[in-house]
């Protein structure tokens, strides 16, 4: 504002305050803090309020979500604060309000503190599959079991958050169908942290019969041309076969090898069955015990297709007879 009350050019203020989504309701307090409402930082749902200590001209980074009690799982919006005497107005449309949007009024306790914000960042999948999981819930909780904010994990399975590393606070991971992961967060010198979650299935439907492969959507097994021994690509899908016994015991399988029809016939048929016993023998390796591992070799006797000998077919054609089973038996 200009000293004859003019107004000069308004300048969007871009990252980190403004986000694809709303950014709303802007306060600017006597200690030059910057509190707005948004849906678009990492929430506890709604529009939340978030604060950001204005520094010669810019902004800190990352901004602070103010946590409950001021936010909910509503919108909440249009904060306001007089530091003098450290009372306080917003409005929301939380449940227990009177109706529609309500004023509510608080006493702040605690100052926000924006010298200590450490970044987390991560990825959250199915510790079986390794798939992404979007859409998975992860929250910041205090050592009160207070939960301070969270964050939905977008389309490549990645959250952002930041929490006060003057405290301890614990890192949970949850979506429908997963048992919930967690990690506990010490006190800090704020330093960008890393967190992977890696969530197990709370029921996985299967059956006798069954092929475990199909049901965690293993990538294909490839052995190298001629060769029967465990390569380290294989290994990465293998170990997924072997997680899902870990966590079921009573689970007994039969690694079955295929070929393509090309070569011959009884070549193919010793080549499978190394390569079964290749695959059994690594995961016996990995401590699953050997009662719970059968291995046979096909061939090409189980074709997928009409991809059989003297039959003219593509190399992707024939890829998919070359396969990796593992069957339950019990």
């Amino acid at each position: 504002i200009n000293e004859d009350g003019t107004f000069g050019s308004p300048i969007n203020l871009g990252t980190p305050i403004n986000t694809e989504s709303r950014e709303t309701f802007p306060f600017v307090s006597s200690e030059n803090v910057l509190y707005f409402s948004s849906d678009g930082h990492p929430g506890l749902g709604g529009l939340d309020i978030f604060a950001a200590k204005i520094r010669f001209g810019d902004y800190s980074k990352p901004v602070l979500n103010v946590g409950e009690p001021v936010n909910s799982n509503r919108d909440d919006f249009s904060y306001i604060v007089n530091y003098d005497n450290k009372k306080g107005y917003f409005a929301s449309n939380r449940s227990e309000g009177m109706g529609a949007d309500d004023i509510y009024g608080f006493l702040e306790t605690r100052p926000l503190n924006f010298e200590c914000l450490q970044p987390i960042t991560g990825t959250v999948r199915d510790k079986i599959s390794n798939d992404l999981l979007v859409g998975a819930t992860v929250k910041v909780i205090n050592e009160n079991n207070e939960e301070i904010l969270s964050a939905i994990t977008d389309n490549k399975g990645n959250y952002v958050l930041s929490c006060d590393c003057n405290q301890g606070n614990f890192i949970r991971a949850q979506t429908q169908g997963y048992v919930p992961a967690e990690e506990y967060l010490p006190i800090s010198d704020g330093k960008p942290t890393i967190i992977d979650f890696y969530l197990e299935r709370e029921i996985i439907d299967a059956g006798f019969g069954d092929d475990l492969a199909k049901l965690l959507q293993l990538s294909t097994i490839y052995f190298d041309f001629g060769k029967y021994n465990v390569r380290r690509d294989a290994e990465v899908e293998i170990q997924k076969v072997i997680a899902a016994m870990e966590k079921y015991p009573s689970l007994k399988i039969k690694a079955n090898s295929h070929t393509d029809s090309r070569g011959p016939d009884s070549f193919n048929l010793w080549l499978s069955q190394k390569r079964a016993e290749s695959t059994v023998a690594y995961m016996i390796s990995q401590g699953i015990a050997s009662d719970r591992l059968k291995g046979e070799g096909y061939g090409e006797t189980r074709l997928v297709n009409e991809c059989d000998d003297g039959v003219k077919c593509t190399s992707a054609e024939h890829q998919l007879n070359r396969r990796s089973e593992f069957i339950i038996l019990e």
